[in-house]
């Protein structure tokens, strides 16, 4: 008799059994009338996040919880793609339990899943995440961006490069006196600005604090920052976000030449002529008279 706690298929020499998930199941392997053969059915990517969801956060929600704090909580979110180009595909999971957070790297080794990175970032954390891929630097190669949403809605996003065996943070960040590094990032958009292919980031334009004798939120500029092959720094900062979108050659002010670079590409798809994908503004994979319409309102005017 053999007892064990898994996901089995059986077949048998009569008849195919389903498929069967048990917790504990004891069967007798020798001298069974049907011949019993049973091989374990793979776990779901959705079961191995879970099960490599960390200790540590469970353990500070727990403590929290007994502490007076709110009843222990738990979110997680994932994707999954062949960074290496290979074949292989591996599962990048975020996880939260309300405050803090973590990043994990899983992949499977046969049937066993395996832990494979975890950045070390003490300062992770939110309620909320969100796991995509993205080929910011136009390599061919997805890079990592995870985030994090606050109480207050919006999201501080993380940057990663995958460079074979781990994750790399390349975002914008800036060092507390600790040595801990966190992300500048809040509710970024990508965009390629300058029709290199290579991805700048936007950062959301920030609101100051509220002053008592202020009737509304003072909105500051939105800051822009460019992959310099290792990693995202500050390029400039951005009072017309607009403007900047019709300037489609980058040289600071919309006129005829962003015209005409817009009309060269008119009708293109730029998924498919990627030298394009300056030009598709509004973002509805075609190069169309929206677009055409957003360089118009904005010519003649000066960006930066």
């Amino acid at each position: 008799m053999k007892a064990a706690q898994i996901h089995i298929r059986c077949t048998t020499s009569r008849r195919l059994l389903s498929v069967l998930t048990v917790v504990l199941l004891t069967v007798a392997l020798v001298g069974s009338p049907y011949g019993l053969v049973c091989a374990a059915v793979a776990q779901t990517d959705e079961e191995i996040v879970n099960q490599f969801f960390p200790e540590f956060l469970i353990e500070e929600s727990e403590e929290e919880f007994a502490n007076g704090g709110l009843a222990p909580f738990r979110a997680s979110d994932f994707a999954v793609a062949d960074l290496n180009g290979t074949g292989a595909e591996f599962i990048v999971a975020a996880y939260t339990n309300g405050f803090s957070a973590a990043i994990r790297v899983l992949s499977r080794q046969g049937t066993a899943p395996l832990l494979v990175d975890e950045p070390a970032l003490r300062l992770l954390g939110g309620i909320f995440p969100f796991v995509r891929f993205v080929d910011i630097d136009n390599d061919g190669r997805l890079e990592v961006v995870t985030s994090f949403t606050s109480a207050r809605g919006r999201a501080a996003n993380w940057v990663f490069k995958w460079n074979g065996t781990a994750l790399d943070f390349i975002g914008p960040s800036v060092v507390d006196e600790h040595g801990d590094a966190a992300t500048l990032l809040i509710d970024a958009a990508f965009r390629d600005l300058d029709g290199d292919g290579i991805l700048e980031i936007i950062n959301s334009a920030q609101q100051a604090p509220l002053a008592v004798d202020e009737p509304e939120l003072e909105i500051g500029p939105s800051d822009i920052f460019s992959f310099d092959g290792e990693r995202y720094v500050f390029s400039r900062s951005v009072e017309d976000l607009d403007c900047e979108f019709a300037d489609l050659n980058n040289d600071g002010v919309v006129n005829i030449l962003d015209v005409s670079l817009l009309a060269s590409c008119f009708g293109q798809d730029p998924r498919i002529n990627l030298k394009c994908g300056v030009a598709d503004i509004v973002r509805d994979d075609a190069v169309d008279i929206g677009d055409l319409k957003f360089v118009t309102a904005k010519f003649g005017e000066t960006c930066r």
